[in-house]
């Protein structure tokens, strides 16, 4: 038979939607996987994609591994350190955006598809109707920065620097983390359970702030050049039907676009997103920005209607479970033969 190797921590009950358990020795035991004698070894890994541990299972399968899937939903330097130090051909890494220096790689769209499936619950769907995304509002942006970091700094400053704070509801920090409506405490990262639903509270779409300003700022979690990392930041977005403004790394609109997205190329200037120089491009994007703060806001939503509906179809529309299931599938090798 063939062998596989999953990480049960990560994959639970998901891994038999993969593998026809007549065919595949499936284990989580990784002695045993190693000395079961197999004409295709394959492991699936998801529990931690960066440390020593990682590491040291990484270093134990490649020699007895066919092929190694890794997944992880998150993307900071110490998940792509990893992925730039072992490239090899046996290992595809399926993660929450792209690393631009790599083939190997399947993006996962676990951001996208957690927005999705939390508000498919009928209990949350209802708050969808409570936004007002083609409205006027009495601020032109929200701009939500959570904890500090080098994109999201620059852009609080600029934003007090100019006294826009009666154009731009900012929230730098998270002393001034907004909570969703009917939750009293935690901050973005904190886990909670929002109408019986477990999630994340930077997950839930702040109605009371979207309802009083017409555009986000999104300052995502990345800022690197190096790769794209897509989050519930923009997810909410698009969700909420919203044009939004990114303080990130270099091409993050580029890259967000091989996603089947739009941007707002056709109401700003969006050759921001080229420039390689972090603080020139945050600057520049900032420009735009305040470009927007100074245009009439019917006007503007008028136009953008048709992107964010657009994108609001084509997140709910797309399956990207699937998607991402049969790209996963196609890095294994079913053709060859159980002995």
């Amino acid at each position: 038979m063939k062998a596989v190797y999953w990480d049960s921590h990560y994959f639970s009950d998901d891994f038999h939607r993969f593998f026809s358990l007549s065919e595949w020795y499936p284990t989580d035991d990784l002695i045993a996987f190693q000395e079961y004698q197999s004409n295709y070894k394959l492991a699936m890994i998801g529990k931690y994609s960066h440390g020593p541990e990682f590491e040291e299972l990484i270093e134990k399968l490649l020699p007895c591994c066919d092929k190694i899937i890794v997944f992880d939903s998150e993307l900071h330097n110490k998940h792509v350190e990893p992925i730039l130090k072992y490239r090899d051909s046996k290992i595809t890494w399926v993660i929450p955006g792209y690393v631009y220096s790599i083939n190997n790689q399947i993006f996962n769209n676990q951001w996208l598809r957690g927005q999705i499936e939390m508000y498919r619950q009928p209990q949350i769907r209802t708050d969808l109707d409570e936004l007002r995304p083609h409205d006027v509002k009495q601020y032109y942006f929200d701009a939500l920065l959570g904890a500090g970091k080098p994109n999201k700094d620059h852009l609080a400053r600029w934003i007090c620097e100019d006294q826009y704070e009666d154009r731009i509801l900012l929230r730098h920090g998270y002393k001034d983390f907004i909570l969703p409506q009917t939750l009293t405490e935690g901050h973005g990262a904190s886990l909670t359970v929002y109408k019986g639903w477990g999630c994340l509270l930077s997950t839930v779409i702040p109605i009371d702030v979207y309802n009083s300003t017409a555009y986000s700022i999104v300052g995502e979690t990345s800022y690197e050049n190096s790769y794209f990392f897509l989050t519930e930041k923009t997810a909410k977005c698009l969700m909420a039907r919203r044009m939004f403004v990114v303080f990130s790394g270099q091409h993050w609109l580029r890259s967000f676009k091989t996603l089947g997205f739009e941007t707002f190329d056709t109401v700003i200037d969006e050759s921001y997103d080229t420039i390689e120089d972090p603080g020139t491009r945050w600057r520049a994007a900032y420009e735009q920005v305040k470009y927007l703060c100074s245009l009439d806001q019917r006007t503007v939503l008028d136009k953008i209607k048709p992107i964010v509906d657009y994108n609001y179809d084509h997140l709910w529309n797309t399956n990207w479970r699937e998607i991402l299931d049969q790209q996963v599938l196609a890095e294994v090798d079913f053709s060859i033969q159980t002995e």
